[in-house]
């Protein structure tokens, strides 16, 4: 190779490494884990649509739940050829991927706005951002939603200088796609975000040009679509997605009928979010508020678009930690902006020095814990997976021996990661500690999740769904796992389900939470038989009297008198 060609070819490095660091942070081990949280909404939504061929109208076990848009689902069921059926690492791979679209929508925002080196290190910096992470590997709408944002932002400031009715129609069409995985938050936030920018350089005339208006028409026309063909296939379905779209959007935010968070709960989840980084980005933000009204350009729109799409969701009633999830890329973007300036600050300095010590006391942490273990294990209750400390152990040698290598060979890890900077080293070791975490240790912790197994136990003991009840609420996850053809009956009045019990005794199942048993075993009658066949094992008494309400039994009738759990 010439000396020519070699500066070129090294230039790719950085972006090869990072483009795979990526890879692999947001899809290895995608379908290691149980579903968790609202996956399982996601999931039975999806496989019911696969069982039925039913696309507009989403079911949960059979029942109507049009709780989220319809795109999120068809994202999965699209998923499902590509994986050989719908798991776990099909319901999860759409956020992933979303996750890879935000990140080459954020670097590439930031080499529009600024140099490569800014968009590089934004890149970085969200990549290695545990909120990001976390939310990238969840089977959810959230990462899809913030993709669309980052997408529709990036193609304005792309075209900003080219308004048109077709770059006007992607930028809306991109919008309302986001709004079909999660909400009108896909909308709203791209469009804050561009007003600074319109209003200072008035370009907003062109709001009221035909050839935009008629963009718009056709965008919402798109976004409607899937509404009105729900509308008009309805039949018995009693949801409408119309109505979703105004409870979920325009009620929630002004009338909120839950998650009322305090208003200043964005100030500390903001942060949190955006870890191990929280500690730069604040006091990146003290030190520009002295020097707002110097701010000019792309820097000035990015601090007032940040600032009015915090204010937009601070002023909803309805809060949530992740609701400010958007904002991250922001983050990253200015982040970066402030380390790459060629401005002096003290901040800066002691920013990035306490940052370090927390990175490398984490990676200590994670070296001693085979050390540290054996001490708490006993107050603890809990005994660990037999590989979990060997990959701590690991994990943060790793750390650290990026950080000797760091330390006697600068040079290289700064051509690794393409900066010429002192986070470069930083960056590699918070991938090392958060790729071991996700990719490795958490799903080590695994084996205390044991909902798939019990689901699979309790449909071994059940003879059909025809025999198979839940009590209370329709239980989404259960219902995913036993995987069923047909509903699974959901029983709410004791009495009913005493009458069930007795009705095929040895034969007909009850899945129950321990709350519910308590309550249920008050009113069964005394004389009645029946016994606990299945429970959720590897569970403390702890954790049980904690999470009554969510951890379950399964009853069947039987020759038994009833036992304690």
């Amino acid at each position: 190779m010439s000396e020519s060609e070699r500066p070129v070819e090294m230039s790719r490095v950085p972006t090869i490494l990072f483009w795979l660091c990526a890879a692999f942070m947001l899809f290895f081990g995608l379908g290691g884990r149980e579903l968790w949280t609202a996956e399982d909404r996601w999931a039975e939504v999806s496989r019911w649509m696969i069982l039925t061929g039913d696309f507009f109208h989403p079911c949960i076990n059979g029942q109507p739940y049009f709780d989220k848009p319809l795109l999120g689902y068809w994202a999965i069921v699209f998923t499902t050829h590509l994986t050989g059926g719908l798991n776990e690492w099909a319901i999860r791979i759409p956020s992933a991927v979303a996750g890879m679209l935000a990140l080459w929508a954020t670097i590439s925002l930031g080499r529009k706005l600024w140099d490569d080196e800014t968009a590089r290190l934004s890149g970085w910096l969200l990549l290695t951002c545990e909120g990001f992470i976390f939310w990238a590997r969840t089977g959810q709408a959230d990462m899809a939603s913030l993709a669309a944002i980052m997408l529709a932002v990036n193609w304005y400031w792309g075209r900003r200088d080219r308004p048109g009715f077709m770059n006007s129609l992607v930028f809306y069409v991109i919008c309302l796609l986001g709004a079909q995985f999660k909400g009108l938050a896909a909308v709203a936030v791209p469009c804050i975000a561009v007003a600074p920018d319109l209003l200072r350089e008035k370009r907003w005339r062109f709001l009221f040009t035909l050839r935009h208006l008629s963009a718009f028409v056709l965008a919402l026309a798109v976004y409607f679509a899937p509404f009105i063909i729900e509308a008009r296939t309805r039949g018995g379905y009693s949801s409408s997605g119309l109505a979703l779209v105004f409870r979920e959007n325009v009620q929630r935010y002004f009338n909120p009928f839950d998650h009322k968070g305090a208003f200043y709960i964005y100030l500390y989840n903001l942060p949190a979010l955006f870890a191990p980084w929280a500690l730069i980005f604040v006091l990146g933000v003290v030190a520009c508020v002295p020097h707002l009204k110097r701010l000019w350009g792309p820097s000035r729109w990015l601090v007032t678009a940040a600032i009015l799409v915090f204010l937009f969701f601070t002023a909803s009633g309805s809060r949530r930690s992740y609701y400010i999830l958007p904002l991250v890329p922001f983050c990253a973007l200015f982040t970066a902006r402030w380390l790459t300036s060629k401005v002096p600050s003290t901040l800066k300095v002691w920013a990035l020095r306490i940052t370090a010590s927390v990175i490398i006391l984490l990676a200590v942490l994670e070296i001693l814990c085979p050390l540290i273990w054996p001490l708490l294990k006993k107050s603890a209750g809990v005994s660990l997976p037999a590989d979990f400390l060997p990959s701590c152990f690991a994990i943060g040698t790793l750390a650290i021996a990026v950080w000797v290598l760091h330390r006697y060979r600068s040079s290289m890890t700064m051509r690794l990661i393409g900066l010429v900077s002192p986070v470069a080293v930083l960056l590699l070791m918070a991938f090392v500690l958060i790729c071991g975490f996700f990719c490795r240790q958490q799903l080590s912790m695994e084996v205390f999740r044991n909902i798939k197994a019990f689901s699979a136990n309790a449909r071994d003991k059940a003879k059909s769904p025809d025999h198979v009840a839940f009590y209370g609420t329709n239980r989404a996850a259960i219902a995913f796992y036993m995987n069923y053809a047909k509903p699974i009956r959901i029983l709410a009045d004791p009495v009913k389900t005493a009458d069930f019990l007795q009705n095929d005794p040895g034969r007909n199942l009850l899945i129950i939470s321990h709350a519910d048993y308590d309550q249920l075993q008050k009113v069964i009658p005394s004389d009645m038989k029946c016994e606990v066949v299945v429970k959720e094992e590897g569970i403390s008494p702890a954790e049980i009297k904690k999470r009554k309400d969510m951890l379950v039994i399964a009853l069947l009738s039987g020759e038994e008198k009833p036992m304690s759990h």
